[in-house]
């Protein structure tokens, strides 16, 4: 799933445009913002009586990094509509995940980086293997 999942992300225009850098967990240097980082918070497997189904349901955490909150508004957006839409990549098929959270993050000084802005949201992403 992690691989399908960027995998899925940079092959839409409107997001793989403007972003720089789409990555697990590790943020963009200057020269690749705005950019998206990745983070698993909860694995979400789903279990019935017999055991477990297949069917997962990852908390994932997006972070949208960028020079100016105008870069990242945007980019959001875009994430926003396309995991909303249910989706077959590589090995996965994805559900339409769903916005658990969404905060504005105060913006922060990074040495040799500037002021960074950044949106945070939770999707909980439905994902089968194939």
């Amino acid at each position: 799933m992690d691989i399908d999942l960027i995998t899925r992300l940079k092959g839409d225009p409107a997001i793989a445009g403007p972003a720089g850098s789409i990555s697990w967990v590790t943020r963009p240097t200057k020269a690749q913002m705005p950019g998206i980082t990745l983070q698993r918070l909860a694995p979400g497997r789903e279990y019935t009586f017999k055991g477990a189904v297949g069917l997962q349901d990852t908390l994932t955490r997006f972070d949208f990094w960028g020079l100016a909150v105008r870069d990242i508004k945007p980019l959001f957006l875009a994430v926003l509509a396309r995991m909303e839409q249910p989706q077959t990549v590589g090995g996965t098929r994805f559900g339409r995940s769903t916005l658990e959270s969404e905060r504005d993050i105060p913006a922060e000084l990074v040495p040799e980086i500037g002021t960074v802005f950044r949106i945070s949201a939770d999707f909980r992403i439905w994902w089968k293997p194939l």
